[in-house]
This record gives structure tokens, sequence and C-alpha cells, in this order.
């Protein structure tokens, strides 16, 4: 039994998706610690679940963001009003449709991502 446990550590070691994963959890970890606190919100791992999905260069709406983490649209709202009150994120017009909003970085924002 002993052998298999360290067989299968080091084919863990070895797998690309092992290290993509372990990297994830480093980003967020670096990610969690940098970002201001406000008003004792903390961020938490949910709200860098959005972090992948917003469009670094144009924004991403909240519909999008909802559909790609399989959530509700208000529970993203909720991630993001906390984002916003931590200054890492705003709420900005959607070029495309008066009525939508695009989720964007703040300068704060991108400086915890780099």
């Amino acid at each position: 039994m002993r052998d298999f446990g360290r067989k299968l550590e080091a084919a863990k070691r070895a797998s690309t998706a092992q290290l993509l994963f372990k990297c994830a959890r480093l980003l967020n970890e670096r990610a969690i610690a940098t970002l201001p606190v406000a008003d004792e919100t903390r961020p938490r791992a949910a709200h860098m679940a959005l972090f992948p999905h917003v469009d670094l260069e144009h924004g991403t709406r909240l519909t999008t963001l909802a559909d790609k983490l399989g959530v509700s649209k208000q529970a993203v709202a909720q991630l993001v009003d906390d984002l916003e009150a931590m200054g890492v994120m705003a709420r900005v017009p959607d070029p495309d449709d008066g009525r939508a909003k695009r989720v964007v970085f703040t300068d704060k924002g991108r400086a915890a991502m780099l």
C-alpha cells in the first residue's frame, strides 16, 4: 500500500492538470492576501472564482459571469457588490446595450491580479 501511495504522489507531481490546479490555488491565495479589506468584507474563494471570467480589456456582463459560474445573476451581483466595496471591480455601462452593465477590474484589481 505504501508503494501505491508513493506512485500516486509521483504521478500527481508529474500531472500537468495537478500543477495547474496548484498554480490556481496559489494565485487565489496571493490575490486574497493582497486584496484590500473594506467594511469587514474579506475576499473569499467565491470572489476569486469571478476573476478568470472577467475580460481584462472590455469587462464582462453579470449574466455571462453567472452562466460561466453556474449560479444566479443575483449571486454574482452580491460578489461584485463585495468586490466593488473593496475597490477591486466596478460596473460600467455596456457600450453594446444601454440597459446592461459590464464588470471591469479597477486599477487596484488589476494590481492584485499581477
